[in-house]
């Protein structure tokens, strides 16, 4: 229970701190008895408030209409040990408005506007005003009703959440957040599937071949899609110049005027395979765009979408998709027994453990492994006992010793005579 007290002229306000034996007494700066009393009331409301956990901190309005009540919260919080600022109570409206330019560069155009679309249609279904009365339970409640009402698959409404808790954590570097809501949102458990590859080169040859004679201009991005791993957006904006030759390799980077951006941010360089080289040799050119030539951007997929479901249906593999072909390079490397880092480096993967996670059970080592496992070959028993004579060939060479038995003479701090050290001091 708050009490008032005066020093002075001046009325202060004394409080127990919860769970502490110190009290807290704030300055009101009031010498009006009834002034006090109203701060009085005001202050015990503020304080509740914010020994909460996750409170709305309603009374921020009121502190930015009162520079005298802001003061004393000010010292109050101070003495509290709580970080207090009237950034909390930023609007939605100006936080997207910050947040606007930073997406657009950091993302690509299509991935801005995508994320963009889920963030403020969550924001509208929430009906929130303020940055600090977003939720926990309204993210949960939104992706539930995205799942259910809508249907949205799990797998979407995962990137949705993702989207948004990069906006919150834009606002928690601002400071006008103290933590992201979003950060204990659990996402939806998406249950992994295989993944659709080319595992026989005779599959690989049948495609190209139904590539070749089905839409002679596609087949050599179909070829470089293979033989590369490259995303289909990296693929429409190579260029010529990209190309080396004379050292067999291709160079994949951001290109700002063709409005072109890596996904990972970072260029990379893949080794130019023989064969992809001879079949684009003779479309050989100095500059331009290396793949459907003529197009003055790189955005060109409606139609290409188009020609590449007839070129997979002639091949006679319908479920094969143009990703599938990125997945072809990556586990035809893998099963060669390439080192999973120079596939991550290749393939443009962010997280080494994308690598490992897709493509590690396709390595030689790992079908080897599996097969000493089966044949018994492997005892759990066999590592302690390992670790054990390591230890005790460790003790030995520690202290110049070669065998065991001579270190059971030598045990403790007073070791025993040998027979002849015996012999010797008796006489």
């Amino acid at each position: 229970m708050s009490t008032l007290y005066r020093r002075g002229d001046i009325w202060w306000y004394k409080d127990r701190l919860p769970g502490r034996r110190d009290l807290l007494c704030v300055s009101l700066k009031l010498q009006e008895r009834r002034l006090a009393k109203l701060r009085q009331q005001q202050l015990d409301k503020i304080l509740t408030e914010l020994r909460l956990p996750q409170t709305t901190w309603s009374f921020i309005d009121d502190l930015r209409q009162d520079p005298h009540l802001k003061g004393v919260v000010e010292d109050a919080c101070e003495k509290l040990g709580v970080v207090l600022t009237l950034n909390t109570c930023v609007t939605i409206e100006a936080a997207l408005k910050e947040y606007e330019p930073y997406s657009l560069a950091k993302k690509t155009t299509r991935t801005h506007k995508t994320d963009w679309t889920r963030i403020t249609r969550f924001l509208k279904w929430s009906g929130v005003r303020y940055l600090h009365e977003i939720r926990s339970t309204h993210l949960e409640d939104y992706l539930i009703h995205l799942v259910r009402a809508d249907g949205v698959v799990k797998n979407t409404a995962n990137h949705t959440l993702q989207a948004i808790k990069a906006f919150l954590n834009f606002c928690v570097r601002r400071e006008w957040l103290r933590e992201n809501p979003a950060a204990k949102v659990e996402p939806f458990k998406i249950p992994r599937i295989p993944q659709h590859y080319l595992r026989h080169q005779e599959d690989i040859i049948c495609l190209l071949q139904a590539a070749k004679e089905r839409d002679p201009e596609l087949f050599p991005m179909v070829a470089a899609a293979v033989y590369t791993g490259c995303r289909l957006g990296e693929l429409l904006g190579l260029e010529w110049q990209d190309i080396d030759f004379a050292f067999r390799k291709i160079t994949i980077q951001d290109k700002p005027h063709l409005g072109l951006r890596t996904k990972s941010g970072k260029f990379r360089v893949i080794p130019l395979h023989p064969d992809l080289a001879e079949i684009l040799k003779p479309y050989r050119k100095e500059t331009g765009f290396v793949f459907l030539p003529g197009r003055e951007t790189r955005k060109y997929t409606s139609p290409l979408y188009r020609r590449w479901q007839e070129v997979r249906k002639a091949s006679g593999m319908p479920q094969t998709t143009w990703y599938s072909l990125r997945r072809t390079f990556c586990s035809q490397l893998a099963m060669s027994g390439v080192s999973l880092l120079k596939i991550q480096v290749w393939a443009g993967h962010s997280d080494p453990r994308i690598t490992k996670d897709h493509y590690a059970h396709l390595a030689p080592e790992y079908d080897a492994e599996i097969e000493r496992v089966l044949q018994g070959g492997y005892n759990p028993g066999d590592n302690l006992e390992a670790a054990e004579n390591e230890k005790s060939r460790n003790v030995l060479q520690r202290h110049g010793l070669t065998h065991e038995s001579e270190w059971r003479g030598r045990r403790g701090s007073n070791p025993q005579p040998t027979a002849r050290q015996a012999a010797t001091l008796t006489n």
